[in-house]
């Protein structure tokens, strides 16, 4: 084939070619067309070979060159190719990839798609709840309107009860005024009854008509009944009595008809201090002293002294630090790795053994009880030879230190006061040596204040106690004029502690009230 042959096929083979790179570079997914092509026009060039030999050496060179060239374009195209297939398979695995996303997308929309279904379903629950509701607010307005009206018509009613309440409020205020006259008059009549009465008990015999002088000691450490204005005995003020029953007898010394003349003398040792007035020194006996009849004999069951009629009342409760009170609220609460702080020979101390059923009705100690005492420790075997009471105790068991209860559930009783009465206890308390102490309510409360921050007061005793003076039992006279005065400054006993505390000159007043009559 010549020369112009070649170029007369040369259009068509270069279409085929442009055809063939066009296809390519869509990156159509299927090149078998275009690689028949090439094949095609590979097999035309090799048909065009033997012709170009037979044309003269120039010119087939030229074709031949024209040859090499296309084939080196064929062979760039096929590398192309190769590249556009490596291209179409990272494509088909993207493509490949985003069909599994779309899936799963896919999936994900159904699982949506029934979520919101039923939420759809919910809200129409709900919108039917909010139509029912509604329903029920427009009820309630139109009950709201009508009773706006019967408001409206309450409030006409009100308004004229109250024109009639106006005028009863005047007629009251009236009526006010009339009694407060009237509670005028009433009082000055109380104040002549009261006149009448004090003339007609000054009138009776029972100081007799000549001024005495009574010689009264009372216990120095037992505030607020009865104490010393200075705890060291060898002080002036040692003497000087403070509290409750100090007042009390200043006011019987201040009455008329005959006048009663105090001397008074501190006594820093309580037991048996009740039994000292039948001695020649004492007329006289304070101290905040519980009357009991077992207190009136000695040792050998002989009647020494009368108590008066009494004047106070208290109970016997548990002094505790204020952070163990809500753990020791009662005696039961009292176990054995706890310490109880008391002084001897009071109701204190035989009160609390009792609770414990460590003494029998006679105050006999429980057997195996063991109390130390400076002759060394004994052992209670349960007769009384072995007993306390809130009047005597055992020759055996005198100067008691502490006591050991018979088994280990029950707490040790430790004896103070010797020295600085109750005083020691509140130290000892307050120092963590006792947990408890075990005596009356009206010591325990001054002791715990008004605010209880540092000790409080825990079990309450249900049983009450009575105070009063002792007399000798022989001196019927000083008895007789003690409880005409006494009965009178604590209007027969309806003027008590409580009373004092809140108003300490309440008893000087009675006594100015008899002076006046």
């Amino acid at each position: 084939m010549t020369q112009r042959k070649i170029l007369r096929f040369w259009p068509a083979l270069l279409t085929a070619i442009l055809m063939a790179a066009a296809l390519t570079a869509c990156a159509a997914p299927d090149l078998s067309g275009l690689e028949e092509g090439i094949a095609d026009n590979a097999a035309a060039i090799e048909q065009l070979r033997p012709d170009a030999a037979a044309e003269p050496e120039t010119t087939a060179a030229a074709a031949q060159a024209e040859v090499d060239a296309l084939l080196t374009r064929l062979q760039q195209d096929e590398v192309e190719i190769g590249e556009l297939r490596q291209e179409m398979d990272s494509n088909r695995s993207a493509i490949l990839a985003e069909r599994r996303e779309l899936n799963e997308l896919l999936a994900r929309l159904q699982l949506d798609e029934a979520a919101i279904a039923e939420l759809r379903q919910g809200l129409a629950a709900e919108h039917e709840v909010l139509l029912e509701e509604d329903a029920r607010i427009n009820a309630l307005r139109d009950r709201l309107d009508l009773d706006e009206v019967a408001l409206a018509e309450l409030q006409l009613q009100v308004e004229s009860e109250q024109d009639a309440i106006d005028a009863e409020q005047e007629k009251i205020d009236e009526l006010l005024a009339q009694l407060l006259t009237d509670e005028a008059i009433i009082a000055d009549l109380q104040q002549e009854v009261a006149a009448l009465t004090a003339r007609l008990n000054a009138s009776l015999p029972a100081c007799g008509t000549q001024e005495q002088t009574l010689k009264v000691g009372f216990y120095a450490f037992f505030e607020p009944l009865s104490s010393s204005a200075d705890t060291d005995p060898a002080a002036a003020d040692f003497n000087t009595q403070r509290g409750y029953e100090a007042d009390l007898l200043d006011a019987l010394a201040a009455m008329d008809g005959p006048r009663l003349t105090l001397t008074r003398t501190a006594i820093p040792h309580w037991e048996g201090i009740w039994l000292q007035s039948a001695d020649p020194e004492f007329d006289l006996m304070s101290g905040g002293i519980t009357i009991l009849e077992s207190r009136t004999r000695d040792g050998e069951g002989n009647l020494k002294v009368a108590f008066t009629d009494g004047h106070v009342h208290f109970r016997q409760s548990l002094l505790v630090r204020a952070a163990d009170a809500d753990h020791i609220l009662t005696h039961a609460d009292l176990t054995g790795e706890l310490k109880v702080g008391v002084l001897p020979g009071t109701t204190g101390e035989h009160r609390l053994l009792q609770l414990l059923n460590l003494v029998d009705s006679r105050g006999a100690l429980a057997a195996g009880s063991r109390v130390a005492t400076p002759d060394g420790e004994v052992t209670a075997d349960g007769s009384s030879d072995y007993s306390i009471t809130a009047a005597a105790v055992s020759p055996n068991l005198e100067g008691r230190t502490a006591l050991y209860p018979p088994t280990a559930d029950q707490p040790t009783v430790i004896y103070l006061g010797s020295e600085l009465g109750e005083a020691e206890l509140l130290t000892a308390l307050a120092d963590g040596t006792v947990d408890a102490l075990a005596r009356g309510e009206i010591g325990n409360q001054d002791a715990a204040g008004a605010d209880g921050s540092v000790f409080a007061v825990t079990a309450l005793d249900p049983q009450t106690e009575t105070g009063g003076f002792t007399v000798a039992a022989d001196n019927t006279a000083l008895l007789t004029c003690l409880n005409q005065r006494l009965n009178w400054l604590t209007d027969n006993r309806r003027i008590s502690y409580a009373d004092w505390s809140a108003d300490p000159m309440v008893f000087m007043r009675r006594a100015q009230i008899w002076n006046n009559w």
